[in-house]
């Protein structure tokens, strides 16, 4: 199975995720996240994460769930993944894991690496942060934006192609030093996917990378720990 994730629009039963779900059986509600969104499983414990306006409004853990409603679905590969997808449908606005979506459609096109899953969620997170940031007036610049932009040239475009849309979706107009934090995210999931596909014994994927990209998940994590 490829590493990288699925999202299928309404009616899109052909190849994913919700035909995963079709043909293991009927769907019922594991977990009723909100009035729009549901987590639901298959008879074989698979599990998904549906989105429809209302889909959620006064249903009940382990009713049927008819996949004709669903607008958006989302599954992941990884059991862990799967969890933090569900954790932060809870966390996030859903039009921010949409925007998300989106952006990583583009993304794709962009790129000939194979994209990591965990990238829906590291990014949806950080985007969703970085508009709620910019409405209580606070902004950050990222000091090593002139390595990124050296190192990875074409992640870092992307990045502010990611601002342009966000802008243009949300009419959040982020610090164009935005693009800097969010090209290692794109770098990130194209590693993960060479991690999956194996390194050499006992050497690291990340030890390939300079320096100051290998402590930036750190640092970008530390901040955001301080800013909350």
């Amino acid at each position: 199975m490829s590493p990288s994730f699925r999202s299928r629009a309404a009616g899109e039963i052909e190849a994913g995720a919700v035909c995963f779900f079709e043909e293991a059986g009927e769907l019922r509600i594991k977990k009723v996240i909100n009035n729009n969104i549901l987590c639901v499983v298959d008879d074989r414990g698979g599990e998904m994460i549906v989105t429809g306006k209302g889909l959620g409004f006064q249903r009940k853990i382990g009713e049927r769930v008819d996949p004709s409603l669903f607008e958006k679905t989302y599954h992941m590969e990884g059991k862990a993944e799967q969890r933090k997808l569900r954790e932060l449908c809870r966390q996030i606005p859903i039009e921010h894991l949409r925007l998300t979506q989106d952006l990583i459609e583009h993304i794709k096109t962009q790129v000939s690496a194979l994209l990591n899953e965990s990238l829906l969620i590291t990014l949806a997170d950080h985007i969703s942060f970085a508009i709620k940031r910019k409405e209580n007036g606070v902004e950050f610049t990222n000091p090593l934006e002139g390595a990124v932009m050296s190192y990875y040239p074409a992640e870092y475009r992307l990045g502010q192609h990611c601002l342009r849309v966000i802008r243009e979706e949300t009419r959040a107009d982020l610090n164009p030093s935005e693009a800097s934090f969010i090209a290692p995210h794109i770098v990130n999931a194209e590693l993960k996917v060479v991690l999956k596909k194996g390194c050499p014994f006992g050497v690291s994927p990340f030890s390939f990378l300079p320096p100051f990209v290998q402590g930036l998940p750190s640092l970008i994590h530390l901040t955001w720990k301080a800013w909350k």
